[in-house]
């Protein structure tokens, strides 16, 4: 589409052994039975897209302030630590890109896990607030695993600070949609009950981003499975249709979490 645009963001990085992120990387063999599970650097992102009608739209918005610090409980912490600067908040990201959190009209949250829905705190009394679209079985799920508890956090990754967001209005979305010309949200299993994966299609060509879906190219392409799968068969069927849309689209596949891949994207630039 003719005038869409998109910038890759660089929300910080997580951090975490290896086999919370692949299934079998790092496994023991005969010739090493002990094994060795690196402690792996993975990027945390988001994309901020530039409609020419629809105007900026959020697709995921990063990390809560103080992620690095004291927001997640400690034992959330040692397994999975972050770092990140003031400047890779979702807030001073928009403004590096000439923009501001007043100027977008939508959000997409691509699931309700922490590292893609802690920034909409930043949107608060905006009118982005008013039009967050999620997957309604991916956020029924997370509001139950939010709210069983006083501490209001669960081990699947979902919490209550994330899901309460004063003036939040949440669009469910349980199936395919356009969701703005050239903008597209498809339904994909397997990582958590239900995951929005984005397809843009600009003018110099279209893109595909899985999200957690498909976290990395080595799970793309089969080498290794997701550590973090909610429902495996389902994951199987994602990951088929997504082999089967980067063919019919010749699209260019933007992996949420790779370790490897992120050093080739360009980030903090408009992509037309």
């Amino acid at each position: 589409m003719k005038g869409l645009e998109f910038a890759l963001a660089l929300a910080g990085f997580g951090y975490n052994d290896a086999a919370w992120n692949f299934q079998g990387y790092g496994f023991g063999t005969d010739d090493n039975k002990e094994g060795t599970h690196p402690w792996t650097t993975f990027p945390l992102q988001y994309v901020v897209i530039k409609h020419p009608e629809a105007g900026i739209i959020m697709y995921d918005v990063g990390l809560g302030m103080g992620e690095d610090k004291d927001r997640r409980p400690w034992e959330h912490r040692q397994m999975n630590p972050v770092t990140l600067d003031r400047s890779q908040y979702v807030d001073e990201t928009l403004k590096k890109l000439g923009c501001s959190v007043d100027d977008v009209s939508a959000i997409i949250i691509s699931h309700c896990h922490w590292d893609h829905i802690g920034g909409l705190e930043f949107f608060k009394g905006t009118k982005a607030i008013k039009n967050v679209y999620v997957p309604e079985k991916d956020f029924a799920y997370g509001l139950v695993h939010s709210h069983v508890n006083s501490i209001g956090y669960s081990d699947a990754l979902y919490y209550r600070q994330n899901m309460d967001v004063e003036g939040a209005d949440f669009k469910l979305l349980d199936e395919d949609i356009e969701l703005f010309p050239g903008v597209e949200l498809i339904t994909l299993e397997g990582h958590s009950p239900c995951v929005l994966g984005l397809i843009l299609h600009l003018e110099s060509g279209n893109y595909i981003f899985p999200s957690d879906a498909c976290t990395a190219k080595v799970c793309f392409s089969g080498e290794y499975l997701p550590g973090t799968i909610y429902d495996s068969l389902g994951y199987q069927r994602a990951l088929k249709r997504l082999r089967k849309l980067q063919k019919e689209l010749n699209a260019e596949m933007i992996f949420q979490h790779d370790p490897w891949s992120y050093k080739n994207y360009r980030y903090g630039e408009w992509i037309a």
